[in-house]
Formats: structure tokens, sequence, C-alpha cells
């Protein structure tokens, strides 16, 4: 996002041929697409393992007859299954926000396909201000899920991982 933007504005500044700048905004926009859409099916992949992760911790849980081991057992599950929602819940609040910014920088691409001049860039000077505003809140999101992950990577490191199952 960062380098998108920073490409963004640095055509918006350009004076003289825009064309290299306009390219680097471009390419910028396309690397962006790509991490989201990598970014999305290694989130569907982490859901899915998460699943199973508690599933298998479940089952685990269940073959243990002392009581006082099974609850502190299902109380640590509970906590860890509750951070790792976290990180499902911001990863939603990121894809919500980050989706309709794409679009944006998308469509900015688009429309100086066919107006890369001086004039044009001028006016979608509200349009980059407003890319520029909803980048940041973008950020701020993703940086909510790298405090999820990092809670949960906490929370799983002081744990033993489960036995191998033969």
């Amino acid at each position: 996002i960062h380098a998108t933007m920073a490409s963004l504005n640095a055509l918006q500044k350009a004076t003289g041929d825009l064309k290299e700048p306009y390219q680097k905004y471009t390419d910028n926009v396309e690397e962006l697409d790509a991490m989201a859409i990598s970014t999305g099916a290694k989130a569907d992949e982490m859901k899915e393992k998460g699943r199973a992760y508690f599933a298998d911790w479940e089952k685990q849980s269940d073959t243990i007859t002392n009581e006082d081991l099974k609850k502190l057992s299902d109380e640590r599950k509970e906590k860890t299954a509750a951070l790792f929602d976290e990180i499902l819940k911001a990863r939603q609040k990121t894809k919500a926000s980050g989706q309709p910014l794409l679009a944006d920088l998308k469509d900015i691409r688009t429309y100086l396909d066919t107006n890369l001049t001086p004039d044009g860039i001028k006016s979608i000077d509200e349009t980059i201000k407003k890319a520029n505003e909803h980048s940041e809140q973008v950020t701020k999101d993703i940086d909510e899920v790298i405090a999820a992950l990092d809670a949960v990577e906490k929370a799983l490191s002081a744990m033993a991982p489960p036995p191998e199952k033969k």
C-alpha cells in the first residue's frame, strides 16, 4: 500500500514526461492486486487449518480423564480460539476496507490510461486525496491483523505442538 500510494503521489507531483511515474504506479497497483489475491487465499487456508487445529485439540482434550487438567485444557483452547477469531475479524475488516481502496486505485489507473496529462491528473486531485486518506485506514486495519497474529503466536509459542498422529 505504501509503495502504491507513494507512486501515485509522485505521479500527481510529476512534471514533464508522465509515462515513467505512471508506469511505476501501474506496476504497484498490479503488485498490490496480486498481494491482495494471495493474502485472501492464505487467509482462507489459515481459517481451514485453524478449524482442523481446534478440532484436533478438542479430540485430545476429550481423552483427558483428570477433570482439573481437562478444564485447564478447555479454558486454554477457548482463550486461544478467541484470539484466533480476532484474527479472522480483523482480516474481514481489512478486506472490507481494502477492496474499495484497491478498486479506486484501479479506477485511477484506468482513467489515466486515456488521460495521462497534467490536466487529467489535476482533475482527480480530490480522488487521490481520498485514496490517501482511505489508505491510512486500511493500513491501520492491517496493523490490527498483525497484532492479532502476534497475540496468537504468543499464546501458541508457550505450548508444545500437538503430538504427531500415528
